[in-house]
């Protein structure tokens, strides 16, 4: 019994130090969001007049480009760094947005 408490206490240290109620892991997406991405790092570019069949803007995340379809005028600046927690649409735009998956923006900050 004396070997016994010593090794209970260690144990509940253990799971106390274990416990996934950790902050640092919040998750920004909201439930039932399945294809939902969380504080990703992207560049907000500027392809061209979607009136002259450019894209207009864009969110590069990496190598992939996506048209945001709920971009603000305080985010739609060229070149501009952020970090974005998106969902991405079932749905594509026209013009050169038919080969672009749209994405609806949940959060946004500049970075």
């Amino acid at each position: 019994m004396k070997n016994l408490i010593p090794f209970l206490f260690i144990l509940s240290l253990f799971f106390v130090a274990c416990s996934d109620n950790d902050e640092r892991l919040v998750d920004a997406c909201p439930d039932g969001l399945e294809n939902c991405f969380s504080a990703v790092d992207a560049i907000i570019v500027w392809e061209g007049n979607p009136d002259a069949d450019g894209c207009g803007f864009v969110l590069k995340v990496g190598d992939d480009r996506f048209h945001p379809e709920n971009l603000t005028d305080e985010y739609a600046i060229e070149d501009l760094e952020v970090s974005v927690t998106y969902n991405v649409l079932s749905v594509n735009g026209p013009h050169c947005w038919a080969s672009l998956q749209a994405v609806s923006i949940i959060d946004i900050e500049k970075q």
